[in-house]
């Protein structure tokens, strides 16, 4: 591997450096198609690209145009995680979370965060999963790694170390010694390094005075030399304060992301500290001679990314290339149904009951049963909070996703708020619901009225960059819960609430079935009973009787043989109801897949504008960066041919002058004069002359210095003369401006017709989601008429099948009663004289 392709394993790509003027909260921005962390692939060796992406609670998809939001799980964060105290349960959630990252194309995930919690307000408390308890977080991060790092994604440990505060994070020192540092707070980054973790990421703050990315006790003493860490070190974004010789060899790997703010790791400054030898670090008891110890310090960080790529097996695995072809993973939609419901399992295993205590005299309140909780009353302005994205956010959260680099987002269509869970729920328990959705005190009132309990959904959030202001609930919610305590009913404070579902019953065909048996074996029965009724007499009354049996029997055939004409014609005519409705439905269902077709058109249409139009952007940004430096350029040409002349000038009308004529502060104005002439190009004995006349005080200076001085001062004022005028250099800074400019105006062109092709394509977006669903609902509704109508023929199978049964079953039953000597009059004489005989002959009666 030569010494290039060594270093560009060390510092990120795919980041744009913006020009100071631009407002952005950032010093860049990534380009299209490109992850929040990059590395360039290694062709000639077969080196994979590493895709790094934001955050170990789930991908985070970029504002639009640069990812597609709505496209992964928003999986609850990772402190929610660590709620769970299920090692199983993570485990499995970090393969999921995995799989989306695979599907996305990355190969890195930019966590878990481990963090212990010191400081409870701490911003970013929401991304540790640790807590407050280093067992917990050892053992979560065990399984997080295993799980994550199973589906071929490297897992990134992070904030290494001791990052307990957001708002002051680039300055403030965490002062920590070594017992309270292994005891409590490196236990969960020890477990993830034995579990195999590939990568560990450095943090904004100090340790013990020294910035973490450049800190070898940090780094090489803890890290890598005690827990045995064989991965590599990347910074936070921007978080490397310290050039090459005094963070990599302290134990740093690789800077992201490469561009913007304050950036080190350039291939050139790598290769001068190399071949200079520098850098300015301990060594640990490496045992090792210099120059050997730096010739293995500076080989190790690509030692390390190549080693850990080699174990995750990246090499063999299929990849994308940032910024060639990995716009398509980026935007492809990695959601499913199996990951909804685990994401809603680690939801409710995450939940934790703080208190259920009864009030005096009562049960407790929870859990809350239809038999007690008639009707319930939902208080809070959180039942209706939307879920929020980073382009109408920044760096804030919402009340389901902190802020920052961990923030996820589900778009409306995609999203159900809290309320309306909660009344579908009530709904299927026959429990009513009143609200107020607000966290007003006096409207909070009129809305828990006949309610025989209150529940309250009260919130928070937190963000990157910024701790909180303080630990309360917002918008007056801590008065609203205090003043709703004093009612005399149950009072149920919520965080978060996860709505579940229920298999709909199918008690409809099972009754349905139950009443057609039930037709065809009480026909079968009144015949049969009637039967045998007539058997048990004396021969006068059997005859009687037998001929009532047969007057009954053929008035019951007519009877249940009408009604069951009426239900076979019924169920005939709701299968040809279904005909039609399935024949409408199929209309339908043809219709939905001709408007999905041309919105699927239309959308690759807009892809395609807005790919065009990226290119276009990309085109614009770089010819304004190529003004921007050719008008630095021609500045810096004008600044130094007009300071020449100024200065020429100075010395010519004011300073020799004043030396010749020996003024009071002729030292002040000599001093100015050596300056200028170890920059200006005279002879030399004419340099050296002066030089020494300059140097002696006025009443040391003889008639020959007076002479040296007069020459120079003649010299320089030749020089003056030969100067020639900044106009062509002003010409060019004038010209440099307007190209600057006009780069200005077309690259703000270029953004806005981006960000209108973005815009139309998020539109197209909603309208082939729309025109799926609808694709879908309309070949559901027909698989659903489709089952009813097979539902219905069955139906009126059975139904001919009784009708036939029931014609057939009067004729055997005349059939027994003919075996004892009853015909009907149809017979003949044969059957009369039959009958005579053996009526008269008791012995052939049975």
């Amino acid at each position: 591997m030569s010494d290039e392709e060594r270093y560009s394993l060390m510092q990120g790509i795919g980041w744009i450096g913006l020009p100071t003027w631009l407002p952005s909260p950032l010093p860049a921005i990534p380009k299209i198609g490109y992850y929040m962390g990059n590395t360039p692939p290694i062709p000639r060796l077969g080196v994979p690209p590493l895709k790094l992406h934001d955050a170990g609670n789930g991908f985070r998809n970029m504002p639009e145009p640069l990812g597609a939001s709505g496209s992964t799980i928003m999986w609850p964060c990772s402190l929610a995680f660590g709620a769970t105290w299920d090692t199983t349960l993570v485990k499995e959630v970090a393969g999921a979370i995995g799989r989306e990252y695979r599907g996305k194309g990355a190969n890195v995930i930019l966590g878990p965060s481990v963090q212990v919690q010191r400081v409870a307000r701490n911003g970013r408390n929401f991304e540790y999963m640790s807590g407050e308890d280093p067992y917990l977080g050892a053992k979560m991060s065990e399984a997080y790694v295993v799980g994550v790092q199973g589906e071929g994604v490297m897992a990134c440990l992070k904030h290494f170390g001791f990052n307990e505060q957001e708002t002051n994070r680039n300055f403030q020192s965490s002062v920590v010694d070594e017992k309270t540092a292994w005891e409590l707070y490196y236990p969960p980054f020890e477990a993830g390094v034995a579990a195999g973790a590939a990568s560990v990421m450095c943090s904004y703050n100090r340790v013990n005075g020294t910035h973490s990315c450049a800190n070898e006790a940090l780094l090489r003493r803890d890290l890598k030399q005690k827990m045995g860490f064989r991965g590599f070190v990347m910074t936070d974004w921007w978080a490397l304060h310290h050039p090459a010789d005094s963070s990599v060899v302290r134990g740093l790997d690789m800077e992201m992301p490469g561009a913007g703010g304050e950036t080190y790791l350039y291939k050139g400054d790598l290769r001068t500290m190399e071949e200079s030898q520098a850098g300015n670090f301990t060594g640990y008891g490496l045992g090792l001679e210099k120059s050997k110890l730096q010739r293995e310090i500076y080989n190790d960080p690509a030692y390390r990314i190549l080693s850990a790529a080699y174990k995750l097996h990246l090499f063999d695995l299929p990849s994308c290339t940032p910024g060639l072809d990995c716009v398509e993973p980026i935007f492809s939609n990695q959601r499913s149904l199996e990951a909804e419901k685990l994401a809603m399992r680690c939801a409710s295993e995450s939940v934790v009951l703080l208190k259920n205590e009864p009030r005096t005299g009562e049960t407790k309140a929870l859990p809350l049963l239809p038999s007690k909780v008639k009707k319930l009353a939902l208080i809070g302005e959180a039942w209706v909070a939307p879920s929020r994205s980073t382009n109408e956010l920044g760096m804030m959260g919402d009340y389901y996703s902190g802020g920052g680099s961990g923030h996820c987002y589900i778009p409306p269509e995609l999203f159900t708020l809290p309320i309306v869970s909660m009344y579908e729920r009530a709904n299927s328990l026959g429990i009513d619901i009143s609200s107020a959705l607000t966290n007003n005190i006096t409207d909070a009132m009129n809305g828990i009225k006949d309610a025989d309990a209150i529940v309250v959904l009260a919130a928070t959030t937190a963000e990157e960059s910024r701790d909180r202001a303080s630990l309360h609930l917002d918008n007056g919610a801590d008065d609203l819960i205090f003043e709703l305590a004093k009612q005399e009913k149950p009072v149920i404070v919520l965080t978060q609430e996860r709505d579940l579902s229920r298999d709909r019953c199918l008690t409809d065909v099972e009754q349905a079935v139950d009443r057609l048996l039930g037709v065809s074996e009480s026909g079968r029965d009144l015949l049969r009973l009637l039967a045998r009724g007539s058997l048990r007499t004396c021969p006068q009354e059997r005859h009687r009787l037998q001929i009532l049996g047969a007057e009954l029997t053929n008035e019951a055939f007519r009877t249940n043989q009408e009604g069951l004409r009426v239900d076979c014609q019924k169920a005939a005519d709701q299968a040809e109801k279904f005909k039609c409705t399935a024949k409408a439905r199929a209309e339908d269902l043809r219709l939905a897949k001709e408007g999905f077709a041309a919105t699927v058109t239309a959308f690759r249409s807009a892809k395609t504008s807005f790919l065009e139009d990226n290119k276009i952007l990309q085109v614009k940004r770089k010819a304004l960066n190529g003004a921007d430096e050719e008008l630095k350029i021609c500045q810096a040409k004008l600044a130094k041919v007009t300071g020449c002349r100024q200065e020429l000038e100075l010395a010519v009308q004011r300073h020799m002058p004043a030396i010749i004529q020996g003024s009071s502060d002729i030292q002040a104005h000599a001093e100015a004069v050596l300056l200028l002439l170890a920059r200006v190009h005279l002879e030399d004995s004419l340099k050296n002359a002066a030089s020494s006349s300059l140097k002696l005080s006025p009443e040391k200076r003889g008639g020959f210095d007076k002479a040296v001085l007069e020459q120079l001062c003649c010299a320089l004022s030749k020089l003056l003369q030969e100067v020639p005028p900044a106009d062509d250099e002003q010409l060019a800074v004038q010209d440099a401006g307007s190209t600057q400019r006009q780069a200005s105006e077309a690259f703000i062109e270029a953004r806005q017709r981006q960000l209108q092709s973005a815009h139309s394509l998020q539109l197209a977006e909603l309208a082939l989601r729309q025109a799926q669903s609808d694709e879908g609902m309309a070949f559901e509704s027909l698989n659903d008429v489709q089952q009813e109508l097979a539902a219905a023929e069955l139906q009126l199978n059975a139904a001919r099948s009784v009708l036939k049964d029931f014609d057939e079953g009067p004729m055997t039953s005349l059939k027994v009663l003919d075996g004892l000597g009853f015909v009907s009059q149809n017979d003949g004489c044969k059957a009369k004289q039959d009958w005579s005989t053996r009526f008269n002959d008791p012995a052939s009666w049975p």
